[in-house]
C-alpha cells in the first residue's frame, strides 16, 4: 500500500513537472510572438516616418531622427548628398510590404529587421532595413535597397 501511495505520487509530480514545463513553454512562446509584434508595430511606423520624410524633402530629418550608431557611420554631408541622390533617382516612395525578420533568440529584443519590397515612382526595390527601438520609438540604424531588375 505504501508502495502504490509512492508511485502515485512520484507519477503526480512528474505529470505536475512536465506539465509545468510544457506551460512554461507555451508562456515563453508567447512571449516571444508579443515581442515580435511589439518589435515590428514600432520599426513599422519608424519606417512610414522614413517614407514621409524622404518624400517630404526631409533628408536631413531622416538623419536627426536616425539611431546614434546611423550618425556614427555616415557623416551628414555623405548622408544629405545620398538621399538627394536617391530622391532624384528613385521619384517618390509609394510604399512598402514588409516584415519582421526572425533573428535568433541570442540578439537583443531592442533590435528588429524589417524586409520586403519597397515600390517607388521609378520601380521596385528589395528593402532592409534595421531599427533601434527604445522608448516606445524606432531609429533607423540600417538601410539597404537593392534593385530588383533580372
Amino acid at each position: 500500500m505504501i508502495f502504490r501511495r509512492v508511485s502515485v505520487a512520484a507519477l503526480l509530480t512528474v505529470g505536475l513537472i512536465l506539465c509545468f514545463g510544457v506551460g512554461y513553454k507555451v508562456f515563453r512562446e508567447r512571449k516571444r510572438q508579443a515581442t515580435a509584434r511589439k518589435l515590428f508595430c514600432m520599426s513599422e511606423q519608424g519606417l512610414n516616418r522614413l517614407r514621409d520624410a524622404f518624400n517630404g524633402d526631409a533628408c536631413s530629418a531622416i538623419y536627426e531622427d536616425a539611431s546614434g550608431g546611423f550618425r556614427r557611420a555616415v557623416a551628414r554631408p555623405q548622408w544629405l548628398a545620398q538621399c538627394e541622390s536617391l530622391r532624384t533617382d528613385l521619384g517618390m516612395w509609394r510604399s512598402s510590404m514588409v516584415r519582421l525578420y526572425e533573428t535568433p533568440v541570442r540578439h537583443s529584443a531592442s533590435f528588429a529587421q524589417l524586409e520586403g519590397q519597397a515600390y517607388f515612382a521609378q520601380g521596385e526595390f528589395q528593402l532592409v532595413s534595421w531599427w533601434f527601438v527604445e522608448n516606445g520609438r524606432a531609429e533607423l540604424v540600417s538601410l539597404r535597397l537593392s534593385n530588383q531588375a533580372k
